[in-house]
Order: C-alpha cells, then sequence, then structure tokens
C-alpha cells in the first residue's frame, strides 16, 4: 500500500495526491537548495568554485572539497527526486534514462548555473509534456519536449 494516495479537487481539477507531495516535497528541496547555495559561507564558496577554480584556490576555499561537495549534493537531489517520484512512477533499471534527458534538457533552457532558471523551464516543460499527451498524444509526449529543447538551442 502506498503511503499517500487518493486525490484532490482544485477549481474543478483533480489531482492525484502522491503528485501533490511529489511537488511540496520538489519545492521544498528547492527552497532548502536555494538558500544554502546563495545564502551560505559553504555555498558562496561553491558557487565561486564553479566560476572559477583557480581564484577560488588562491582565496583559501579547498576547491577539491567543493567539488566533492557538489557532486554530492547532485546524488542528493536525485535521491530526493527517486524517493519522491517512486510513490506513483513504475521503479526499474532503466527509468532513469528519460529523467537523465529531461533533467538534461531542463538545465539548458533554464541557464547552466541557474537555480530560478531551472525551476522555471522545469514547470514549463510539465506543462509542455501535459499538453502535448492531451492535444497530440502521449506516445509523442517526450518528443514535443526534445523538438522545443532544438527550438531554443537552434
Amino acid at each position: 500500500d502506498p503511503i499517500v494516495s487518493g486525490r484532490i479537487e482544485i477549481w474543478g481539477i483533480y489531482l492525484g495526491l502522491p503528485q501533490v507531495v511529489a511537488s511540496a516535497g520538489c519545492l521544498l528541496a528547492f527552497g532548502f537548495l536555494y538558500y544554502f547555495v546563495n545564502r551560505t559561507e559553504t555555498g558562496i564558496a561553491l558557487q565561486a568554485t564553479a566560476q572559477d577554480r583557480e581564484a577560488a584556490g588562491l582565496m583559501g576555499i579547498q576547491t577539491d572539497r567543493m567539488f566533492a561537495l557538489g557532486w554530492g549534493i547532485g546524488a542528493a537531489c536525485v535521491g530526493v527526486a527517486g524517493a519522491l517520484i517512486s510513490s506513483y512512477y513504475m521503479v526499474f533499471p532503466d527509468v532513469g534514462i528519460i529523467f537523465a534527458l529531461l533533467a538534461y534538457v531542463t538545465v539548458a533552457m533554464g541557464g547552466f548555473g541557474s537555480l530560478i532558471g531551472a525551476l522555471i523551464a522545469g514547470i514549463a516543460i510539465g506543462l509542455i509534456e501535459a499538453a502535448g499527451a492531451i492535444l497530440v498524444s502521449p506516445a509523442f509526449k517526450y518528443g514535443i519536449i526534445f523538438l522545443c529543447y532544438l527550438v531554443v538551442v537552434l
């Protein structure tokens, strides 16, 4: 039995409770990440290392630790995302491939290094995916997203 199940109605639209909980968890995790990266000394050191490793090292920042921390934060984000989505999406060994591609498209469309841009692009991609599944066909929903990505990049 799932921990969270059922649905809720908002303005005549029915939303699955697992998706609502996952969305809230995602926004909460984003808030923590945004605060950490922009408001803590370690987060600012992480940004400095990402922008210019040599200059950050000259300022006394241990750049190797910052790179390890960056990888750790990335892995933690993937773990949180997996835990949130597993309540309503089938989990199997190849499930991560499409999500990795969508994550790349999200970051590229939002701007590399921009947390707010990634959030906005993620919401836009979700809306495009849902609209594509309704208006065209569920079989082509990812193709529509990748087509939008090509339009933005080119």
